[in-house]
């Protein structure tokens, strides 16, 4: 039997940006008679094991004998001789291949039967304001006029404000949790280009504070040249 997990719904309604997510994931049992697998499901990119909060299960059964249901006499019924039991604990390991973290959790179907999870876990795919204002508060002011300076910084706070902004138009109520996570993604690499163009911005200022040095020291010297002693 091959299993294969189907994502049928994704969706949070929430006003708090950090408070969560909930995957919902079908798994079917085709055949007709009780199967026992091992279902995994890879957790999206960017999510670790501490940010599981909540998970269910629906669907799965016990199978128990028949001496333990069966009254004297009787046949016992499908629903008599597989009843519930406690939920089945889940593991999180990691898929080095994938390099995500998969969840997984050892299921008993029914026949033809469906079992769902419901995966709770923490909203993770948000650049912290905080991280933002810090990277802004961080850019340096110039010190000295200079056009390639002045261009780059003006670019930093731009992209800063594409990530707020962006932000604010991608929550997984507006856009799901697909398109979520690839904002999440885009906003990222905006992020490192930030860092790298503070960095290089930085480098530009210690340098040009390194020449107006250079030439301020050779202003404050007058050689002369020994022979013209």
């Amino acid at each position: 039997m091959g299993w294969v997990p189907t994502l049928f719904f994704l969706l949070f309604l929430c006003s708090d940006v950090q408070a969560g997510v909930v995957l919902k994931v079908r798994e079917v049992n085709p055949l007709d008679k009780i199967v026992t697998e091992l279902v995994r499901y890879p957790l999206p990119v960017g999510v670790k094991p501490e940010d599981v909060k909540d998970f269910k299960i629906e669907g799965y059964y016990h199978e128990v004998s028949l001496e333990e249901t069966a009254g004297e006499g009787s046949q016992p019924s499908l629903e008599e001789t597989h009843k519930p039991s406690a939920p089945p604990k889940y593991r999180i390991s990691f898929d080095k291949e994938k390099k995500v973290f998969v969840i997984e959790v050892e299921v008993t179907f029914p026949p033809k039967g469906v079992v769902s999870l419901e995966i709770g876990i923490e909203e993770v795919w948000f650049v912290a304001e905080s991280k933002i204002e810090a990277l802004r508060d961080s850019v340096p002011e110039l010190p000295e006029g200079g056009q390639t300076g002045i261009s780059l910084r003006g670019m930093i706070f731009k992209q800063l404000d594409e990530i707020i902004e962006k932000q604010g138009k991608s929550s997984v109520a507006q856009v799901g949790v697909e398109e979520h996570i690839k904002a999440y993604e885009k906003n990222i690499e905006i992020l490192e280009q930030v860092e790298f163009d503070n960095g290089m911005l930085k480098g530009l200022i210690t340098e040009e504070q390194k020449k107006s040095k250079d030439l301020s020291k050779k202003g404050s010297y007058f050689c002369l040249n020994p022979k013209d002693k």
